[in-house]
């Protein structure tokens, strides 16, 4: 299981309806989104819930690399700025955005496009370092909500729980006629057993994640690993004591029990 606790476009100047956790609050996009980060983030997943269209893309604005340099060893983002227009960040940000597209810094590493087949978790080819990007989709306007960070891999047991639940609720008349419920959806959930599987880096981006977390915010989930016993491959839901969680801890070792019981939303 390939998780997403730290969401970190909650730290960015994208639409609140992207932020929000209902996928029925939708943003309608018409062309290219771009979004800045209030700090460069490191990515390699993008949380995809809600959306009509088939397909995803995502270029890379300002990039970043790690060693403060970025490709063919020309300055990070901050450090160009420096020499351009002075220093102003603004105009020199907005040239600096059309020099990469327009491939003056070399470059070149082209983010495929990414297949929606449903509202869940979607891995990259590798981590990304960034400050600004632009999404575009095509053949659809509309999506519910976006996320960015790093995926933990979580190992759970061969044994897997899943179970298909409904709101609907039916009334039985004292004639004995069933009236079948009305306004009801039906719902997934999803049960899954990590056995000392959650190290430091785990806790850590947890932490680091909570403040989204203890407010009830879904799940954005890849599955792939775990196809073999179920029946798709994406799920975004919520877990249902995600605020007020409770780690087992081994003896001698950093590493943390947990079963997780999801719930499907929309």
């Amino acid at each position: 299981m390939r998780i997403l606790f730290n969401d970190l476009l909650q730290h960015s100047n994208a639409p609140g309806e992207l932020k929000s956790p209902a996928l029925t609050e939708n943003f309608f996009l018409d062309g290219n989104l771009h979004i800045s980060f209030n700090e460069p983030i490191v990515f390699d997943c993008v949380g995809i819930g809600g959306c009509d269209a088939k397909e995803l893309k995502i270029a890379l604005l300002s990039y970043v690399e790690p060693e403060n340099t970025v490709d063919g060893g020309c300055p990070k983002t901050e450090q160009i700025s420096q020499y351009m227009d002075g220093g102003f960040p603004d105009i020199a940000e907005a040239k600096l955005l059309d020099a990469i597209d327009g491939g003056i810094f070399g470059y070149h590493d082209v983010q495929p496009n990414i297949k929606y087949i449903g509202s869940g978790l979607y891995m990259l080819p590798r981590e990304y370092s960034v400050r600004t990007l632009r999404v575009s989709l095509e053949g659809g306007t509309r999506i519910g909500r976006l996320a960015f960070g790093r995926a933990f891999d979580i190992p759970t047991t061969p044994a897997k729980e899943l179970s298909y639940a409904s709101t609907a609720t039916e009334q039985l008349s004292v004639s004995g006629q069933l009236i079948p419920g009305a306004g009801g959806y039906g719902y997934r959930t999803l049960s899954l057993d990590s056995r000392y599987k959650l190290g430091p880096e785990a806790l850590r981006e947890i932490e680091a994640g909570y403040k989204i977390i203890g407010k009830g915010y879904p799940f954005f989930m890849d599955l792939e690993s775990d196809v073999y016993k179920l029946p798709f491959s994406k799920f975004y839901g919520i877990e249902r004591s995600q605020k007020n969680w409770v780690f087992q801890g081994g003896v001698t070792r950093f590493k943390y029990s947990m079963k997780f019981n999801f719930e499907e939303c929309f």
